[in-house]
């Protein structure tokens, strides 16, 4: 099963709260998880030239993810009672 990791992308931009703008991101590894937020805008203006720093936040999250038919055939939804009427 393939995984990626979520960064936390810091930047230097000063937001309308007074708190500098943080985001997270997903990516393969820090170069991937970098590209991809140099791509991203803020107010028309790419992050790229204001990332301050990167960090991993969590690693080897599932890539793929599954609805339930998936992971259990067998699973029943249960009835709502308030929609018996209906």
């Amino acid at each position: 099963m393939n995984t990626i990791a979520v960064y936390t992308v810091k930047t230097d931009i000063i937001k309308e709260d007074k708190t500098k703008l943080q985001f997270n991101i997903v990516g393969e590894n820090l170069v991937d998880a970098t590209n991809s937020a140099s791509y991203l805008k803020y107010n028309g203006e790419e992050l790229g030239q204001h990332i301050v720093s990167i960090e991993k936040l969590i690693d080897k999250v599932y890539k793929y993810t599954y609805n339930i038919d998936d992971l259990n055939p067998n699973y029943k939804q249960k009835e709502d009672k308030n929609n018996e009427n209906t």
